[in-house]
């Protein structure tokens, strides 16, 4: 079982959570959003991973019996005192007791699914958690008061990824809300942005490693762990 929903906060971009009633596994698509999650297992300890953005798939194993929960922050979000370059693309195991987690030198308590809000808040209160508005306006396409190579210094330092990766990364989730919603794949990639179908294809193998089609003719998929809006 895996379900998600919006948050009450601004600086999130989806709560979620999930069961595993059987071993298996499954691919999630490439995302610029850092995240946090918690669980535990049948066998296994209680874990708190903090999850870096990644420019590919990761494939994920589930044990029958884990419960996991967790959030992934908006793209303009980020934290402080994290080595973001390090954390690129990984999944990080972060000090924890099973009540509380540590994460850049301050201790939080554990949150469960419906307490994360209180969690981000106290995020914010301790300073490791961060907005920044001038990237929220940069991604939105309006002017963030930078020149180009200022907020390529921005989003590097801040996000971890470029701002043209980043902006990838929301045209391929785009296309596929497309797709779900009827257009055909050439049409899809036109309105997304993309030069024509090759390249919507292309861009697919990527960020969810398979092809358009193959997606669609799936039940499951790669972008469904997610808002296709971002």
């Amino acid at each position: 079982m895996y379900e998600y929903r919006e948050s009450t906060s601004p600086l999130v971009s989806v709560v979620w959570r999930s069961q595993a009633e059987e071993d298996g596994s499954y691919v999630d698509a490439a995302n610029e959003y850092w995240g946090l999650a918690f669980g535990t297992g049948r066998e296994a300890p209680f874990e708190a991973v903090l999850i870096g953005p990644s420019l590919t798939t990761r494939e994920l194993e589930v044990r029958a019996g884990d419960d996991n929960w967790g959030v992934e922050f908006r793209a303009h979000v980020f934290l402080h005192r994290v080595p973001k370059l390090d954390v690129l693309g990984e999944m990080r195991q972060l000090p924890t007791d099973g009540r509380f987690f540590e994460l850049g030198g301050v201790r939080f308590p554990v949150p469960s699914y419906d307490t994360m809000e209180d969690l981000v808040a106290a995020m914010v209160g301790q300073g490791v958690l961060t907005a920044s508005p001038e990237l929220a306006r940069a991604l939105a396409g309006e002017d963030a008061g930078y020149s180009e190579r200022q907020l390529q210094r921005r989003f590097s330092a801040e996000v971890g990824l470029g701002r043209k990766q980043v902006e990838q990364l929301q045209r391929a989730r785009r296309a596929y809300a497309l797709l779900q919603a009827g257009r055909s794949i050439a049409e899809a990639a036109v309105e997304a942005g993309y030069a024509d179908q090759a390249h919507l294809t292309r861009a697919f193998r990527l960020i969810a490693g398979r092809t358009p089609a193959r997606i669609l003719a799936d039940t499951t998929d790669e972008f469904a762990s997610r808002p296709t809006g971002g």
